[in-house]
């Protein structure tokens, strides 16, 4: 079981999902699963994920679902979630390649 869950949701704007996703792979801490929801979006943002080199690594978690809006779809990942630390992040966002490490260990 992983020690830390990360979770993305995605709705409409995903120009930087794939950059995004890699720095999470990118982390120096690699005990984590990646969570993504895409909360209702057109079937493109689902092409642009599975095309991510990443795409079918076994911490990597994609779900379509209906429009939730942003915090039932957080609620939803949380459920899917299998740890105790939940870290969240933007679509848009990127991160230090230590800042898992950094931050909790």
């Amino acid at each position: 079981m992983p020690k830390v869950s990360i979770i993305v949701t995605i709705y409409k704007y995903y120009d930087y999902i794939n950059e995004c996703i890699d720095s999470v792979f990118n982390q120096t801490f690699k005990d984590f699963e990646l969570i993504i929801v895409n909360d209702g979006s057109d079937q493109n943002i689902s092409k642009a994920i599975k095309r991510n080199k990443f795409f079918n690594y076994n911490n990597f978690n994609f779900y379509n679902v209906p429009r939730l809006k942003r915090s039932a779809a957080l609620n939803f990942a949380i459920k899917k979630s299998t740890t105790d630390i939940i870290c969240i992040l933007d679509s848009d966002d990127l991160w230090h390649p230590k800042k898992l490490e950094t931050q909790f260990f």
